[in-house]
């Protein structure tokens, strides 16, 4: 494995995008933002042998409806978006200026319509090119999307060959229940923690802009703190993979 150096990057923009109005098995993600900054807050700096504090910084914007993105972030814009159910992505996307798109996702999200399980299908049509890993479930219809090619299906190791700039979406659902169940839609047999943080990795030096999405609280406070220091936890260490640590030569 070749040497991990650090590189340092001005203020990322941190917007949040409070919307949950497309989540059909389960709701509460407009908590989202409140729940990841605060995780953030109380979370430990130290990834590895990186203190992040001393060269991650946010300037936070504030939340906004999905269609008010494109006041908050512009073309050229380095930006993190705290969602929000997952249809924030293709707001966030367009407004972005980006024309490739990367999803962390338990589901393809190629359903027709304009929802959360819409956001690949919708990017793909609106001349995008897509890459989705992770998938652990699809459905009938997906299927016959997917055989279309506008959307691809890759490993961990093909994102290597993805060219950026590029705009990232990981939905917390990629993860195993086991590790983060506080998603919209839960399927089994996901990534764990240390894996999907590696396989993120193979994008470093690529990403312009990146959302978080579909972190929804059970509503049992104990249970919910927990799981919100995960995903804050979860969170930066992909920021730290993603902006800090030049990319690796495996």
């Amino acid at each position: 494995m070749g040497e991990v150096r650090f590189k340092g990057i001005g203020p990322l923009k941190l917007v949040g995008v409070p919307f949950d109005g497309t989540q059909t098995f389960r709701k509460g993600a407009r908590r989202g933002p409140e729940i990841l900054r605060s995780g953030l807050r109380t979370v430990e700096t130290m990834v590895g042998d990186l203190e992040t504090s001393d060269h991650l910084f946010f300037n936070d914007l504030g939340d906004c409806k999905p269609e008010e993105i494109r006041e908050r972030i512009s073309p050229g814009d380095t930006a993190v978006i705290f969602g929000g159910d997952h249809s924030v992505t293709y707001a966030s996307f367009l407004a972005s200026g980006l024309d490739t798109l990367v999803c962390f996702d338990a589901h393809p999200d190629c359903e027709a319509g304009r929802g959360h399980d819409s956001v690949s299908r919708m990017a793909a049509e609106s001349g995008a090119r897509v890459f989705v890993c992770g998938v652990r479930t699809v459905s009938s219809g997906e299927k016959r999307y997917l055989e279309t090619g506008r959307v691809r299906i890759v490993t961990p190791e093909e994102l290597r060959r993805v060219p950026g700039p590029l705009y990232l979406s990981v939905d917390f659902d990629v993860l195993d229940p086991s590790v983060l169940p506080t998603v919209g839609n839960p399927e089994p047999g996901g990534l764990g923690f240390a894996e999907a943080v590696h396989a993120i990795s193979f994008l470093s030096g690529k990403v312009r802009v990146v959302d978080f999405v579909e972190f929804t609280p059970l509503g049992v406070r104990s249970l919910d703190e927990i799981y919100a220091h995960i995903a804050a936890r979860f969170v930066l260490e992909v920021l730290t993979e993603l902006f800090l640590r030049q990319p690796r030569a495996d």
